[in-house]
């Protein structure tokens, strides 16, 4: 055993084996922290030095950010801090070692955002962020984003002040730009969205709490504070947690990230929120047996989660309810017996074109058992299972067609198209006829009678995670979605989008 790579340390009379990525423990904790760091060091920590989902072998920034943001509110931060921030600055998933996100048009600056708090967190030096930082423009009309109107992603475009502050780097040239843009965004109440108020709809509390952030480091006034702060306290929920506005018509449900960015909003106008004991108690019923905590009551751990409720519960001064909390049980489900069941390998977005004769020859030789074809004919369905039959190939075609120059509007984020690809049986000729309709009128007249019809969506992709979280969200509760998509032309969408993450343990994972 090499000394200088593994140590042992008692915690609470339990001997801990730590990797030298971890932190070094002071001190005994408290059963929720030790809880928590053994979490982190049983679920999270990697080989490589960094940390990663509980159920990937690699490690990826934000699980990382993560954990060091954990680590930072509790104290805990490893005094050897190089190996971590060497780690943070050299696997951006975009463009760092061990890439996996692969080419894209969008530019995440979010990314760039977390490894710069983390190293700052660390008391590492940011400065070789600089140059790329002052080198961002805004993200008008850019086609990754696939909004219709041009309008950038809210979020992203709020990294530009964010990123600058934590740099120390001047906003005087880029003052007029942001502070008209920002003040576009705002409504009436307070709150912030993608679309421009003048779109209509509502605010978003993560927006709203990037939109502050942004504000406040361009302006010391904030003649708003009032009515935001009064919007921000509407959307809590009788459970004491936040959805992502007051009254939502879409994913109506609450959410840790959405509470954390509520508490972090409030804490930057000097309030808290309506209920803070019901709040806190909401944060506390995250808490799960393997001390880390899910994104709602009952779910599975997550890095982010966990990261999001820690630092709600200490930006509302709350650790010291975590001493005497009653951590509700949330027993494992049990491990899905899979004896007797059949391995069926399915091809989404497949050709449905050419011969018919030549794809059954393929999904024989392939071993494809369910072929969804990309806007074909249903005549050309038709042919291919017919042929299928009658040579007794175990291939069922069906439709999985991508909605080309087809729009969607959602309420106060803008008009999308790349969220409604669908998928349905063979004898169902579905297409799309939307311009920009209302998602509420696309639920009603698309979505429920194609799931009448055995059919579902898939979400190929949106860069814009709180409109993400909407449609994903309501989808788990009325239906619709029913997969979302990662690897797409040599991208995988969940690791430059890596919120997705949370919704693997509710939706499957597929590739298009």
């Amino acid at each position: 055993m090499i000394k200088s790579c593994l140590k042992f340390y008692w915690i609470i009379g339990v001997v801990l084996s730590l990797s030298s990525a971890c932190p070094v423990f002071l001190k005994a904790q408290s059963a929720w922290k030790t809880a928590t760091l053994s979490y982190i060091q049983n679920h999270l920590a990697k080989p490589d030095g960094g940390y990663g989902w509980e159920d990937q072998p690699d490690s990826h920034l934000t699980p990382t950010f993560a954990v060091i943001g954990i680590l930072y509110d509790l104290n805990q931060l490893p005094s050897n801090r190089e190996k971590l921030i060497f780690f943070v600055k050299t696997h951006h998933p975009q463009h760092g070692k061990n890439i996996e996100a692969g080419p894209s048009g969008t530019e995440e600056r979010d990314l760039v955002y977390q490894q710069m708090r983390s190293i700052v967190w660390l008391k590492g030096d940011i400065s070789s962020f600089k140059n790329q930082v002052v080198a961002w423009k805004p993200q008008n009309n850019k086609v990754s984003n696939f909004e219709d109107h041009g309008y950038p992603v809210f979020l992203q475009e709020m990294m530009t002040p964010v990123c600058r502050s934590l740099l120390n780097v001047s906003l005087q040239d880029v003052s007029e730009h942001f502070t008209s843009y920002i003040q576009s965004r705002r409504r009436e109440n307070g709150s912030f969205n993608n679309a421009p108020a003048t779109d209509g709809g509502n605010g978003n509390i993560i927006n709203t709490y990037w939109g502050l952030y942004g504000w406040q480091q361009l302006n010391s006034k904030d003649e708003k504070g009032p009515q935001t702060i009064n919007w921000i306290k509407s959307c809590q929920l009788k459970n004491g947690g936040f959805t992502h506005q007051p009254d939502p018509l879409t994913g109506g449900n609450d959410e840790v990230a959405y509470t954390w960015a509520a508490i972090k909003a409030l804490q930057l106008l000097s309030a808290e929120p309506a209920d803070k004991a019901a709040c806190i108690r909401y944060l506390i019923s995250l808490h799960n047996d393997d001390g880390g905590f899910g994104n709602r009551p009952g779910l599975p751990s997550t890095p982010m989660s966990t990261f999001y409720a820690i630092d709600a519960l200490k930006a509302l001064n709350a650790f010291s309810v975590l001493e005497t909390a009653h951590f509700a049980s949330h027993p494992k489900k049990k491990a899905t017996n899979l004896s007797g069941l059949k391995i069926f390998t399915v091809q989404f977005e497949a050709s449905g074109t050419g011969s018919p004769a030549e794809a059954v020859m393929l999904a024989d030789s392939l071993h494809i058992n369910l072929w969804g074809t990309k806007n074909s004919s249903p005549t050309w369905r038709a042919t291919a299972q017919k042929i299928a039959d009658e040579k007794k190939v175990p291939v069922t075609f069906f439709q999985s067609d991508e909605a080309y120059g087809k729009t969607v509007t959602v309420q106060g984020q803008g008009t999308f198209s790349h969220i409604m690809d669908y998928i349905a049986p063979a004898s169902v000729n579905k297409k799309l006829d939307l311009d920009g309709t209302s998602w509420q009128s696309y639920r009603q007249s698309f979505i429920e009678p194609l799931l009448k019809d055995n059919g579902a969506l898939i979400l190929q992709v949106t860069n814009n995670e709180p409109l993400g979280r909407m449609i994903l969200d309501e989808s788990l509760q009325k239906k619709g979605f029913a997969a979302i998509s990662t690897i797409h032309f040599g991208q995988n969408f969940s690791f430059w989008l890596p919120w997705l993450h949370q919704y693997r343990h509710q939706l499957p994972f597929i590739a298009l």
